[in-house]
């Protein structure tokens, strides 16, 4: 059944936006780097979950951190799954997999440029920012457009997330990254649709239901 709001005359698409728990590796620059879910990370997905009694069917990126508890929650909820590259987080080239501290202590105004003015410069041999919000919203405008109606849950990445709440609030990138994403953070995003556009909105946002 369709989640659309019959009593009201405008359709919407609601689309939860859940970020992987904590994982493997420390305080690093994941990225594309490929890490397992921590058993307290996979925790702290599950107790958000359990306060969202309906989806119609889960989103995911195909990284472990994130599939690991997709899989999970599709046969939980017994609703479709699908993965989609697109919701990789950034690629951040030689610096990813790199502690964050040792990034800092080599690559001091190569790291500040980056935090205050990400368009302006990539880590070497990583993903340009703008391509990666180009890619993120791609995946996003796909999901009301096939799946009008229903309520999703996108399990992704701080990255991601912020990308695309930077497009959706038509902010700058270098304000986007200073929102506070943390680990099993969720974000609702419900998106209009009349026979014009669609207009996307921020509905909540929820980092303290996250355990970290």
């Amino acid at each position: 059944m369709s989640a659309t709001n019959q009593s009201e005359s405008i359709a919407y698409t609601t689309i939860d936006l859940l970020r992987h728990g904590i994982c493997e590796g420390g305080d690093i620059l994941r990225g594309s780097t490929d890490v397992a879910l921590l058993p307290r990370g996979l925790d702290q997905m599950d107790e958000v979950a359990r306060h969202q009694p309906h989806w119609n069917r889960v989103i995911s990126s195909p990284l472990k951190r994130c599939s690991e508890f997709a899989e999970r929650i599709a046969v939980q909820r017994n609703v479709p799954l699908h993965l989609d590259d697109r919701w990789c987080e950034v690629d951040f080239g030689e610096w990813d997999g790199v502690k964050i501290e040792s990034i800092r202590a080599n690559y001091p105004k190569e790291s500040e440029l980056y935090y205050n003015q990400p368009t302006e410069f990539t880590p070497p041999a990583g993903e340009p920012i703008l391509e990666f919000q180009k890619r993120v919203v791609s995946a996003f405008k796909q999901l009301f457009d096939q799946y009008r109606g229903e309520h999703l849950l996108v399990v992704q990445h701080g990255g991601t997330a912020r990308v695309l709440l930077a497009h959706i609030l038509n902010t700058p990138l270098s304000a986007a990254i200073r929102i506070a994403i943390p680990y099993a953070c969720l974000t609702r995003i419900r998106v209009y649709h009349t026979s014009e556009n669609n207009y996307p909105v921020l509905l909540a946002h929820i980092p303290e239901l996250s355990a970290d």
